[in-house]
């Protein structure tokens, strides 16, 4: 399963602020992005309607589905997948901000998706699959990303390679998904 891994180009969501990454091994199938932009509709004096452009558009956001399957290692989903998944929702504190923010993240996958810098605006998680005792082993998350290009974050140079497994007992090495941190 390692030599699979390294030949994936893994999704990965890069939480900046805390310097860790969540890696999944099962990429999605389909990304989708989606940008609206602001229009109004006038009465031209004729017979047609014109439309006027009427501000800056919302940011863009991004959703995809991603699978985990840890049936065959016998594995806690919830745990080692959905848990770091929703570590990226929970609020960042800094004190010289004064108030709490969402933590800055990048979607990154392989080298031909544009790099989107974002805030994990909602993760929805659909257990499909559990062990004789409850333990759920295979989920569908579906997380969704707003596009947040303008937030400075003043953290660590990431360095490339995996790293430790961080913040609890999250597998992340074993299966390729959960939450890695970078070493120095």
């Amino acid at each position: 399963m390692a030599n699979l891994f390294q030949q994936l180009e893994p999704v990965t969501i890069r939480n900046r602020d805390d310097n860790y990454d969540f890696i999944t091994f099962y990429n999605p199938k389909e990304l989708a992005l989606d940008q609206n932009v602001k229009w109004s509709e006038h009465d031209g004096g004729r017979a047609h309607k014109e439309l006027e452009y009427t501000g800056a558009p919302a940011p863009m956001t991004l959703s995809c589905e991603l699978f985990c399957d840890l049936y065959e290692e016998r594995g806690n989903v919830d745990l080692d997948f959905v848990e770091p998944l929703l570590e990226l929702t929970r609020p960042v504190y800094r004190r010289e901000e004064g108030a709490p923010r969402p933590p800055v993240c990048i979607f990154l996958w392989g080298k031909g998706f544009r790099r989107f810098q974002c805030v994990v605006e909602s993760v929805s998680v659909k257990y499909t699959m559990f062990l004789a005792d409850g333990t759920p082993c295979r989920a569908t998350a579906t997380p969704k990303m707003k596009h947040a290009p303008l937030i400075k974050v003043k953290s660590k140079t990431f360095k490339p390679g995996y790293g430790e497994v961080k913040r609890g007992d999250y597998s992340g090495g074993t299966t390729g998904a959960g939450l890695v941190s970078w070493l120095e």
